[in-house]
């Protein structure tokens, strides 16, 4: 497991912060029929179960919510991922499918309302920390353009940042030619439901994506 601290900024602010982490190898390809209709029946019991209001009281969006207004961003302008996936599926705008990876981690976060980093590890150089986007600081986000990533918390290599919980770099994101892959998801707050999440995971991708030598850890 690639070794990650937090900042004491961060720890400053949330004490009780933590980050599960999940790595393994594993093969990127188009989606499967079987994973398409896993998410679909996935979408469907959320538009029949869930009001658009409800979204903002699952408590990791409330509590991600909340550490971003803590730490002087916006929520409303600069959304959670996934409290911006369940609104795309309660307005019946579907998840766009990229590739079987993205396609599982996507699944997984609308299940559990944790928003989630996914990054080719062989794009990420050397150790990472969690802390605060500066001054005027940016990075192309996928799909975004230019992300105004100050105050946002945020993920670092020894080359500068590369995630965030409202949008993931173009530098570190998964394609083609991934083959070790790494997911993160921060708790502002110390919870079970985070070990829940954590714990579901390796299963998904051992059947989506043929994932192998597998780590996880709690940090």
């Amino acid at each position: 497991m690639i070794p990650l601290s937090i900042d004491s900024e961060l720890k400053q602010h949330f004490p009780q912060l933590q980050v599960a982490c999940f790595c393994c190898q594993l093969s990127c390809k188009p989606s499967s029929n079987k994973l398409l209709e896993h998410i679909k029946q996935q979408t469907n019991q959320l538009q029949q179960s869930m009001q658009l209001p409800e979204i903002a009281q699952l408590n990791p969006i409330l509590t991600g919510r909340r550490a971003y207004r803590i730490l002087g961003k916006d929520p409303a302008r600069y959304r959670l991922s996934a409290d911006a996936l369940l609104r795309r599926v309660l307005k019946s705008k579907g998840l766009y499918s990229i590739n079987n990876v993205v396609d599982t981690l996507n699944l997984i976060s609308i299940q559990t309302a944790w928003s989630i980093g996914g990054y080719d590890l062989d794009k990420i150089k050397g150790p990472i920390r969690f802390g605060v986007g500066q001054k005027d600081e940016a990075y192309r986000g996928l799909g975004r353009g230019a992300l105004n990533i100050q105050y946002l918390p945020v993920f670092r290599d020894e080359i500068g940042a590369f995630g965030s919980i409202t949008s993931d770099s173009e530098r570190t994101k998964i394609d083609a030619d991934t083959q070790r892959f790494l997911m993160l998801i921060p708790s502002f707050e110390t919870t079970a439901k985070l070990k829940e999440c954590l714990d579901i995971v390796p299963g998904i991708y051992r059947e989506y994506c043929q994932a192998k030598a597998v780590e996880i850890q709690m940090i």
